[in-house]
């Protein structure tokens, strides 16, 4: 069916996977990409680990040439992933409330009580994440498929999130995107929402890169 489509068009094999070892996810990378290359040899093909997170990026093995690696990245999360509505709503940058007090001290979320969110520190982790995938990269490309301020963080802080994040990524070489539309951290609002987003606001994407010069 898309065969004689041209290579702007590439396929990400599964979203937010979440296979029970590095064999199952393994197994299932090796089928579907034998069966796409049945038809089609050329087209690039994102693969990513068990659950698509960077701790487990070692999961991933290239079938070929023509295979590249795709990751989440949405640190801090006890920031970009705001739901709860028991939970204070969390700045960036800032400090995270003392959600065992809110939530008790047996909650998940409570490890994060009073811990200070900063650009500087959300730097730090990129450097170190895109380190890790480019080891298991080898050359190859690196694309963040998962990303972003979704959920109710309030609109300045997923303005300021975001510009950091597409900064961050860019110094580093990393590919990226962002939602489309229909949730909180979309590009488009909900039909009938008007725009644009606090998230395509955030994007700057007038701006041909926001990576800091070289010195």
């Amino acid at each position: 069916r898309y065969v004689d489509i041209g290579a702007q068009l590439r396929f990400e094999l599964l979203a937010s996977p979440n296979a029970e070892s590095a064999e199952q996810i393994r197994l299932f990378n090796a089928e579907m990409i034998a069966s796409i290359r049945q038809v089609d040899r050329d087209r690039m093909v994102y693969v990513t680990s068990r659950n698509m997170r960077i701790e487990h990026v070692a999961d991933v093995v290239f079938e070929d040439a023509n295979t590249a690696l795709v990751l989440r990245m949405r640190e801090p999360e006890i920031f970009t992933v705001q739901f709860d509505p028991r939970t204070p709503r969390i700045r960036f940058p800032g400090t995270v409330p003392d959600l065992a007090a809110v939530l008790g001290s047996d909650a998940p979320e409570a490890i994060h009580s009073k811990r200070v969110l900063s650009i500087d520190s959300f730097n730090a982790y990129v450097d170190e994440f895109a380190r890790k995938a480019r080891e298991t990269a080898q050359g190859r490309e690196i694309y963040i498929g998962l990303s972003g301020a979704i959920g109710s963080s309030d609109d300045d802080s997923a303005r300021t999130y975001t510009r950091a994040m597409r900064s961050a990524f860019e110094r580093n070489g990393l590919g990226w995107a962002v939602y489309d539309y229909h949730t909180g951290g979309a590009v488009r609002a909900d039909v009938g929402k008007g725009g644009p987003t606090r998230i395509l606001e955030g994007l700057e994407l007038s701006k041909p890169n926001l990576a800091p010069a070289p010195p």
